[in-house]
């Protein structure tokens, strides 16, 4: 019976860690084809996002109609390895397809948690380089060589 208990115990406990991974999991894959197909990895975050926020409860449930998709990173505020991620992949994919970037809110989530806590350097050099790219779109010119 105990042992039952703790099984079921470590289950529980298992059962959130293992959805945050496969959020991660399929980030991982998006980024795989990001470069070759940047609309469609645009795409498969904005369904990732669509999908997460079906699963979160009804108190933390951001509008589909976000203004703007830095709004989408609270979703993930339990896991920061996978909001950085996201806001990295968003800001490349539309980086990749040209849209123009209206906020840096975004990538500096990705900025702030490479900076300080990723020890991917390859994913850190990314959202430097994407941070100096939104500077760009926004004007800011001496920033975005910093």
């Amino acid at each position: 019976m105990k042992k039952s208990i703790f099984l079921l115990f470590c289950l529980l406990l298992a059962m959130p860690a293992s959805s945050s991974s496969d959020v991660y999991r399929q980030l991982q894959s998006i980024r795989s084809y990001i470069n070759d197909d940047p609309a469609r990895a645009l795409s498969a975050l904005d369904s990732l996002f669509q999908s997460e926020q079906r699963t979160v409860n009804s108190e933390q449930i951001i509008p589909s109609d976000a203004a703007h998709p830095s709004d989408h990173c609270s979703l993930f505020t339990d896991h920061p390895k996978s909001a950085a991620l996201y806001a990295l992949l968003r800001t490349q994919a539309e980086d990749k397809c040209f849209i123009t970037h209206t906020s840096d809110s975004l990538i500096l989530i990705a900025f702030d948690y490479y900076a300080r806590r990723g020890r991917n350097k390859e994913l850190r050099a990314l959202s430097q380089f994407y941070l100096g790219s939104v500077c760009r779109d926004l004007g800011d010119d001496f920033r975005a060589v910093e």
